[in-house]
């Protein structure tokens, strides 16, 4: 809760930090303030959208939202910035196979095993 106050407080002088906007988004998904924390992560990669880290934060606060969509988008954006990164490749997959799970459902379409 207090790391969530001062990142506020150092934002309310200093927004367009992408690296305490990402971390900020950090602390909130911690708190499970989802929305917010989505909203931060955006900001940080509206202000620097080719890093990585600011990418994969925002997909993950994506995912807590429901939006897989945006989830795979980001972290596919991601992985093409950092290829070599396992971490990024791995959780692009894992959106994948959500966004593929949810669109069968969406049509009616038996799950793979």
């Amino acid at each position: 809760q207090q790391a969530a106050k001062a990142f506020k407080t150092h934002l309310e002088h200093h927004d367009k930090d992408a690296q305490v906007q990402e971390m900020y988004a950090q602390v909130l998904q911690e708190l499970e303030r989802y929305d917010e924390a989505k909203e931060a992560a955006g900001k940080a990669v509206q202000l620097q959208p080719d890093w990585p880290d600011a990418l994969a934060t925002y997909a993950r606060c994506c995912l807590n939202c429901g939006a897989v969509r945006e989830a795979l988008q980001a972290f596919n954006t991601a992985r093409l910035l950092t290829p070599a990164d396992v971490s990024i490749a791995n959780e692009a997959e894992e959106a994948a196979d959500l966004y593929s799970r949810q669109l069968s459902l969406l049509v009616g379409l038996p799950l793979r095993l």
